[in-house]
Protein backbone atom coordinates (compact mmCIF):
# COMPACT_ATOMS: atom_id res chain seq x y z
CA UNK A 1 0.00 0.00 0.00
CA UNK A 2 1.43 3.26 -1.18
CA UNK A 3 1.66 6.40 0.85
CA UNK A 4 -1.55 8.17 -0.56
CA UNK A 5 -3.65 5.15 0.11
CA UNK A 6 -2.49 4.55 3.67
CA UNK A 7 -2.98 8.09 4.37
CA UNK A 8 -6.44 7.83 3.25
CA UNK A 9 -7.29 4.79 4.71
CA UNK A 10 -6.25 6.78 8.23
CA UNK A 11 -8.12 9.29 7.38
CA UNK A 12 -11.38 7.66 6.21
CA UNK A 13 -10.98 5.39 9.68
CA UNK A 14 -10.85 8.94 11.76
CA UNK A 15 -13.76 10.14 10.03
CA UNK A 16 -15.69 6.73 10.68
CA UNK A 17 -14.88 7.41 14.57
CA UNK A 18 -16.41 10.90 14.61
CA UNK A 19 -19.31 9.82 12.94
CA UNK A 20 -19.46 6.96 15.13
CA UNK A 21 -19.12 9.16 18.23
CA UNK A 22 -21.64 11.88 17.18
CA UNK A 23 -24.27 9.22 16.51
CA UNK A 24 -23.72 7.97 20.31
CA UNK A 25 -24.39 11.45 21.36
CA UNK A 26 -27.21 12.19 19.52
CA UNK A 27 -28.17 8.70 20.86
CA UNK A 28 -28.14 9.62 24.28
CA UNK A 29 -29.56 12.72 24.16
CA UNK A 30 -32.51 11.19 22.69
CA UNK A 31 -33.03 8.66 25.19
CA UNK A 32 -31.24 6.02 23.74
CA UNK A 33 -27.96 3.49 24.13
CA UNK A 34 -25.53 2.97 21.96
CA UNK A 35 -23.49 -0.68 21.05
CA UNK A 36 -20.90 -1.29 18.45
CA UNK A 37 -20.24 -4.72 17.75
CA UNK A 38 -16.82 -5.72 17.42
CA UNK A 39 -16.84 -9.28 17.06
CA UNK A 40 -19.62 -11.88 16.07
CA UNK A 41 -19.64 -13.07 19.26
CA UNK A 42 -20.96 -10.51 20.84
CA UNK A 43 -24.21 -10.06 18.60
CA UNK A 44 -26.96 -12.08 20.52
CA UNK A 45 -25.91 -9.82 23.92
CA UNK A 46 -26.78 -6.64 22.06
CA UNK A 47 -29.91 -8.39 20.23
CA UNK A 48 -31.18 -9.45 23.41
CA UNK A 49 -30.81 -6.39 24.70
CA UNK A 50 -32.19 -4.14 22.15
CA UNK A 51 -35.45 -6.35 21.74
CA UNK A 52 -35.75 -6.18 26.04
CA UNK A 53 -35.38 -2.45 25.07
CA UNK A 54 -38.33 -2.08 22.72
CA UNK A 55 -40.40 -4.56 24.90
CA UNK A 56 -40.16 -2.45 27.81
CA UNK A 57 -40.84 0.87 25.90
CA UNK A 58 -43.96 3.26 26.54
CA UNK A 59 -45.08 6.65 25.41
CA UNK A 60 -45.59 9.49 27.98
CA UNK A 61 -47.93 12.30 27.60
CA UNK A 62 -46.55 15.48 28.67
CA UNK A 63 -48.73 18.83 28.87
CA UNK A 64 -46.58 21.49 29.94
CA UNK A 65 -47.94 23.60 33.05
CA UNK A 66 -45.84 26.67 31.24
CA UNK A 67 -48.21 27.49 28.51
CA UNK A 68 -45.70 30.36 27.21
CA UNK A 69 -45.18 30.49 23.59
CA UNK A 70 -41.53 32.19 24.25
CA UNK A 71 -38.83 29.79 22.06
CA UNK A 72 -37.50 29.03 25.60
CA UNK A 73 -35.56 25.80 26.20
CA UNK A 74 -37.69 23.76 29.15
CA UNK A 75 -35.95 21.10 30.98
CA UNK A 76 -37.96 17.84 31.88
CA UNK A 77 -37.50 15.55 34.40
CA UNK A 78 -39.66 12.57 34.62
CA UNK A 79 -39.69 10.33 37.58
CA UNK A 80 -41.96 7.22 38.06
CA UNK A 81 -44.16 7.65 41.66
CA UNK A 82 -43.08 5.32 43.90
CA UNK A 83 -40.55 3.50 42.14
CA UNK A 84 -37.30 5.55 42.60
CA UNK A 85 -35.66 2.58 41.33
CA UNK A 86 -37.51 2.50 37.99
CA UNK A 87 -34.92 4.63 35.40
CA UNK A 88 -36.75 6.41 32.95
CA UNK A 89 -34.88 7.31 29.57
CA UNK A 90 -35.87 9.89 26.87
CA UNK A 91 -35.47 13.83 26.38
CA UNK A 92 -34.15 15.53 28.97
CA UNK A 93 -35.13 18.90 27.49
CA UNK A 94 -37.12 20.56 24.77
CA UNK A 95 -37.88 23.85 23.11
CA UNK A 96 -41.29 25.71 23.69
CA UNK A 97 -43.02 27.00 20.18
CA UNK A 98 -41.74 30.56 19.15
CA UNK A 99 -44.29 33.24 20.14
CA UNK A 100 -45.29 32.92 16.54
CA UNK A 101 -47.08 30.06 16.76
Amino acid sequence: MGQNAAGSARYEAGEEVKLQAALAVVSTITGGWTAFLEQPSQAEEIYSRISSDINQRYVVGYYPTNKEHDGKRRKLNITVRDHPEYIVMGRKAYYAPSPDQ
